[in-house]
């Protein structure tokens, strides 16, 4: 058998090349907590550590490049916490290993708030977000979920229709060729439930409404492990009382709507709602009576929004 060769060492030009490239990153990172990503800037950052501008092109090529790299950065670190709250979850049930992993994507985005607007915030005008090794990346960060919705006894979701099928399939083959279509859309749906809520409480949304975002988040958590909210399901006893004057029940299932989205929803009678089972407090039968108290507040603009408000509809995929 022969010999594994060790590799060769760096050599002092290379490790001085790595120790710049940290330091850039860590300066950018430290703009982008400042002013996000329009504030990151080369320049500033060739002054800060002593490097003219020339000399830091040398480092990174552009500022589109410097942030590809913060990018794919964030992704790993992203995908290090999920699977690591997933491996450390007591007992085999993927119940509780997915439950984990949602709470690590929250505590991650919390406490990088800067790093989660930089993979999920709109892109700044002429940077291709959507790059083959920014794809590459975010997959990491899908993996630990698609691993446990694959598991045997995870709740199974219902084979989507055509063409939404082939398109989930062709999406996971790249990357996890034997990843069925209805894991596909669960993965989907659960990464797309948890990043509007985490969106909405990292913006300070629930906040503004008065609402402990931990304990609507746990409320959340239950719908994603045990399914949708039935209609005899209460919110904790707190999260109740902060939405005193509005039926308990029907708003939780109303921001879990609004989240789900990641719009604000202000129609509980629109067509959307139709598709509720007809004893869920969204539904149009269990609707409040004409004249009754109802109203929340809109995340985008902090102002109270009623029943009728017209917003428009998302279309169905």
């Amino acid at each position: 058998m022969p010999a594994i060769s060790e590799p060769e060492p760096a050599t002092v030009r290379e490790r001085y090349r790595a120790q710049v490239r940290s330091e850039v990153k860590q300066a950018a990172l430290a703009q982008l907590a400042q002013a996000g990503p329009a504030g990151v800037s080369i320049s500033a950052i060739g002054k800060q550590l002593g490097i003219s501008g020339p000399g830091l092109y040398r480092y990174f090529a552009s500022r589109d490049e410097l942030l590809t790299e913060l990018v794919i950065d964030a992704y790993h670190d992203l995908a290090d916490a999920l699977a690591a709250a997933a491996g450390h979850a007591p007992g085999p049930d993927p119940r509780g290993r997915l439950e984990a992993l949602a709470r690590a994507y929250r505590s991650w985005a919390l406490a990088q708030p800067h790093r989660y607007r930089l993979l999920f915030g709109p892109p700044l005008p002429g940077y291709d977000a959507h790059a083959q090794r920014l794809i590459d990346a975010s997959w990491h960060a899908m993996n630990p979920l698609l691993g446990i919705l694959g598991e045997p006894g995870d709740r199974a979701t219902a084979p989507p229709p055509e063409p939404l099928a082939s398109q989930l399939a062709a999406w996971a083959k790249p990357y996890d060729p034997g990843t069925s279509p209805a894991a596909a859309l669960r993965a989907v749906l659960v990464w797309s439930r948890l990043h509007g809520i985490v969106s909405l409480e990292i913006a300070g949304n629930f906040a503004s409404m008065g609402i402990d975002p931990g304990q609507l988040f746990e409320t959340q958590l239950a719908t994603l492990t045990a399914g949708p909210l039935p209609a005899t399901c209460r919110p904790a006893a707190g999260l109740a009382t902060q939405t005193a004057g509005r039926d308990p029940a029907a708003f939780a299932a109303l921001v879990e709507l609004a989240e789900l989205a990641a719009i604000p929803v202000a129609e509980p009678q629109s067509a959307v709602c139709a598709s509720f089972p007809r004893t869920h407090p969204l539904h149009p039968a269990a609707r409040p009576s004409p004249g009754s108290s109802c109203s929340w507040t809109s995340s985008a603009t902090g102002s109270a929004a009623r029943p009728g408000t017209r917003r428009p509809r998302r279309p169905s995929p």
